[in-house]
């Protein structure tokens, strides 16, 4: 979103890094890096009017259409928030019900263990993950739609 009057910049390369680990099928993340080469130069020519209020108007397109995707990201991660924590008291169910499994059924005690664990652990992220995690996603794309609105209106 950088605009200067005097400054005009120009996207001459844009490719994904850090995609894949060489001689592997493994990703180095499940975020790709991005690297971009820019070809930057001064104007000596002053925009007109119209052109500035052309460039104003596709700004305003762009965060408008930026602020739609965002409110469709706040929808997902409260859709997501509902289903860790579906997933948390459906783990935490089972380990009730799995309580008297291991007193009913002979030489099935380390087994009845074990699943009990694996279900504490998932509970718990599921758990952490629902409330805290999202939270955090939650609080981000709000304060990211209060920067664009910002940002909107001061073009107006």
């Amino acid at each position: 979103m950088y605009r200067s009057e005097k400054t005009e910049i120009k996207l001459l390369n844009c490719e994904y890094c850090f995609d894949k680990i060489p001689e592997s099928d493994l990703n180095y993340s499940d975020h790709l890096g991005v690297s971009a080469k820019f070809e930057i130069k001064k104007e000596n020519q002053i925009d007109t009017g119209s052109q500035q209020l052309r460039q104003l108007s596709i700004e305003k397109q762009i965060l408008t259409k930026s602020l739609k995707i965002i409110e469709e990201a706040e929808i997902r991660v409260l859709w997501d928030r509902r289903l860790f924590l579906a997933l948390c008291v459906l783990f935490i169910i089972l380990i009730v019900a799995t309580t008297k499994l291991d007193l009913n059924v002979p030489f099935a005690f380390a087994f009845v263990a074990l699943v009990r664990f694996t279900l504490t652990l998932m509970a718990g992220f599921s758990f952490c993950y629902g409330f805290v995690g999202l939270t955090i996603e939650l609080k981000a794309l709000k304060e990211t739609k209060f920067s664009m609105r910002k940002i909107i209106k001061n073009l107006l």
